[in-house]
C-alpha cells in the first residue's frame, strides 16, 4: 500500500488515518451506507410500526427511507475531522456545499420523523414532528466543523475527537427523539388507542419514550457516522484488513511504530523517519 504524499520533510509522506479511504474502492462506500441504513431503518421501522399492529407496512416504510437516505449518504465524501462547536455559515464556495449537506440533514430528518407522526397520528402531529427532526439533524450537522489544526494534537486525539462528535450526534438525536416520544405516548391519544396492548399514561411516557430515543439516537447517529472521517475509517480500517494490507487494530499498529523510531508525529500526522524506508515499502506494495 503506498502512502498518501505531501509536502513532509525530505520527502517523507504524511501518514493520516482520516485520508486511509483512498485505498479503498469508492462503490465500498457507496453500498456501505445503503446497506447498514437499509437493514437498521428495516429494523426500526418493524419495531416502531409493530407496536401499532402494522409490521410490514414499518418493515417497508424503514427500508425505503434507509434506501434512499444510504443512497444520498453514499455519494457525500467525508470532511476533515471534526469537533462538536458551533458554526458560522461561510458564504465561499465551501460554505455554500456545507450548508447545502446541513440541508440534507435537516430534509431527511423531517422526512422521517413527519411521515411517521402523520401516518400514526394526524397531519399536523406530523407538522410538527417533521419541523422537530428537520432542525434537530441540520442543527447537529451545523454544530461540527473541522478540528482546529494549530492546536496541539496527535493522531489519536484528533481521531478521539472526531469520535467524539459522532457520538454527540447519537445522543442529541436520542435526547430529542426521547422528548418526543415521551410527549405523543402521554399527549396524542391517536396513539394509544392504536397500540396492540393497553397501557396507562405513565407507561406510554416511558415506553414512546425509550422508542424515541431508539430512533432519534439511531438515526441522527447512523447520518453523522456515514459523512464522518471517522466512519470512513472504520470502513477503511476493515477493508484493508480483510484485504491484507493492514493489521485491524493500525493505529496501535501506528502508535507502536512511533514508539521503536519508525515513524515521527507532525501534528496530527505520522510520518516516516527515512524516506528510503518508505520508498521500500512503497516498492514492496
Amino acid at each position: 500500500m503506498r502512502s498518501v504524499r505531501t509536502d513532509g520533510d525530505r520527502g517523507a509522506a504524511d501518514l493520516s488515518w482520516w485520508q486511509l479511504h483512498q485505498f479503498v474502492p469508492r462503490a465500498v462506500f457507496v453500498l456501505t451506507p445503503v446497506v447498514l441504513g437499509t437493514i437498521s431503518c428495516g429494523l426500526l421501522g418493524w419495531l416502531l410500526f409493530g407496536l401499532f399492529d402494522r409490521p410490514v407496512f414499518g418493515l417497508v416504510f424503514g427500508v425505503t427511507i434507509g434506501l434512499l437516505s444510504g443512497i444520498a449518504l453514499g455519494v457525500v465524501r467525508p470532511e476533515p475531522p471534526l469537533r462538536f462547536v458551533p458554526r458560522s455559515p461561510r458564504w465561499n464556495a465551501a460554505g455554500r456545499r456545507s450548508l447545502l449537506q446541513d440541508l440534507g440533514f435537516g430534509v431527511i430528518g423531517a422526512a422521517s420523523g413527519g411521515l411517521i407522526g402523520a401516518t400514526l397520528a394526524t397531519a399536523v402531529h406530523g407538522v410538527v414532528s417533521g419541523l422537530i427532526f428537520g432542525l434537530t439533524f441540520a442543527t447537529v450537522r451545523r454544530f461540527t466543523r473541522p478540528a482546529e489544526p494549530k492546536a496541539a494534537v496527535t493522531p489519536i486525539g484528533v481521531l478521539r475527537g472526531d469520535r467524539a462528535a459522532v457520538l454527540y450526534g447519537v445522543a442529541v438525536g436520542a435526547f430529542v427523539g426521547m422528548l418526543v416520544g415521551a410527549a405523543g405516548g402521554v399527549a396524542v391519544p391517536e396513539l394509544a388507542a392504536q397500540l396492540i396492548f393497553p397501557l396507562g399514561a405513565v407507561q406510554r411516557g416511558l415506553l414512546g419514550g425509550g422508542v424515541g430515543m431508539l430512533l432519534g439516537g439511531g438515526g441522527l447517529g447512523m447520518l453523522v457516522l456515514a459523512t464522518s472521517a471517522w466512519g470512513y475509517f472504520v470502513t477503511a480500517r476493515i477493508w484493508l484488513f480483510v484485504t491484507g494490507a493492514t493489521p485491524l487494530r493500525l493505529m496501535l499498529f501506528l502508535d507502536d511504530a512511533h514508539k521503536l523510531g519508525v515513524l515521527r508525529l507532525t501534528g496530527p500526522h505520522y510520518q516516516f523517519r527515512h524516506a528510503l524506508l518508505q520508498d521500500r515499502l512503497a516498492t514492496r506494495g
